[in-house]
């Protein structure tokens, strides 16, 4: 898999924290609607630029042989 799986992975299980634990506080009435989309945006933004910082990484960068 490699480092760029790994990292998409472990974006992806952090977006689904975020989304877990924005639910719940919207639940518990701690978060409005408006805040909640604020942060689902936000947390998207950070798994992007997860994603395309990886990709770019391993493109520029020259792969040892396996």
């Amino acid at each position: 898999m490699g480092a760029f799986g790994f990292t998409l992975e472990f974006s992806i299980y952090l977006f689904a924290a975020v989304f877990v634990v924005a639910i719940v506080l919207l639940a518990l009435k701690k978060l409005g609607g408006e805040r909640l989309v604020h942060l689902f945006r936000f947390s998207v933004f950070v798994f992007v630029g997860i994603w395309g910082f990886w990709g770019l990484f391993f493109e520029i960068v020259p792969q040892e042989a396996e």
